[in-house]
C-alpha cells in the first residue's frame, strides 16, 4: 500500500506541475496575440520571410480574385451555429498560393463573387494532422472537416503553403457578401490551468492525508 501510495502521490504533484508549465505557455501565448495586434499590417511575403513565428502576425495581400469553383466549403460551427468556414487562396509568389479563409457562412456563397484587392487578414498556423476526433476529409465528395494543405491544393490543382493560412478581415479587406460572417482571426484561449494544478495537488496531498489517517488508526489498534 505504501509503495502505490508514494507512486501516486508522485504522479498527481506531477501533473500539478503540468498544468503550471501549461499555465505559463498559455500566459506567453495570450501575450503574443496581443503583442501582435499592435503591429501594422505589412505584405504577408515580408511577414513570412522576417519571423520565425509569423502566427497572429497582421498581414496584407494585393490582387486577390476570388473564384466561386475554387472555394472550400470545411464543416464547422460559430457561436452554436452549424455552417462553413469558406477557403479560397490568394497568391503568396509566382508558384505557390495560400490559403485564405473569407469567413462563416451557413450555407454556400452567391456564385459572383468579386475581385478583393487588398486583401488584410491574419496569419494561422496549418494543422499538420486533424485534432482530436475530427473527421478525415472526402475530397472526392466535397466533404472537408480540416484544413490539409496538400488534400486542398490536390482539389484545387495548385500548389499552396503548407505552414500558414490566412484568416481574412471582411472589415478591412472591405468585403461584403450576403450571409458571410467574420471568422475569428485570433484564438479564444481559456486559462483554466491554476485551477487544474490546485486541484491535482489537492488530490495528492488529500491522498497523503488519508493515508497517513490509516497509518494512524492502524498504530492505535497495535498499541491498544
Amino acid at each position: 500500500m505504501t509503495v502505490c501510495v508514494v507512486i501516486a502521490f508522485l504522479c498527481l504533484n506531477g501533473l500539478g506541475v503540468w498544468q503550471l508549465q501549461r499555465l505559463h505557455w498559455k500566459q506567453g501565448l495570450k501575450s503574443e496575440i496581443e503583442r501582435t495586434q499592435t503591429i501594422a499590417p505589412l505584405p504577408v511575403r515580408d511577414v513570412i520571410a522576417g519571423d520565425q513565428d509569423a502566427s497572429w502576425r497582421q498581414i496584407t495581400i494585393g490582387n486577390c480574385f476570388i473564384a466561386a469553383d475554387k472555394l472550400i466549403y470545411m464543416h464547422g460551427l460559430l457561436n452554436g451555429v452549424s455552417g462553413y468556414h469558406v477557403l479560397g487562396t490568394c497568391p503568396y509568389d509566382s508558384e505557390r498560393k495560400i490559403i485564405t479563409e473569407l469567413g462563416f457562412s451557413e450555407v454556400p456563397l452567391p456564385q459572383d463573387l468579386p475581385i478583393i484587392t487588398p486583401v488584410v487578414g491574419r496569419l494561422r498556423k496549418l494543422d499538420a494532422i486533424p485534432a482530436g476526433m475530427t473527421p478525415p476529409n472526402i475530397p472526392e465528395k466535397n466533404e472537408w472537416y480540416w484544413r490539409s494543405a496538400r488534400e486542398i491544393s490536390k482539389a484545387l490543382n495548385m500548389p499552396v503553403r503548407e505552414d500558414y493560412f490566412v484568416i481574412m478581415d471582411l472589415e478591412k479587406s472591405d468585403l461584403e457578401i450576403s450571409g458571410l460572417v467574420q471568422s475569428p482571426m485570433t484564438a479564444a484561449l481559456s486559462n483554466r490551468h491554476l485551477e487544474y494544478a490546485l486541484t491535482w495537488f489537492g488530490l495528492a496531498w488529500t491522498l497523503l492525508a488519508m493515508f497517513g489517517a490509516v497509518l494512524y488508526q492502524k498504530y492505535k489498534k497495535v498499541n491498544a
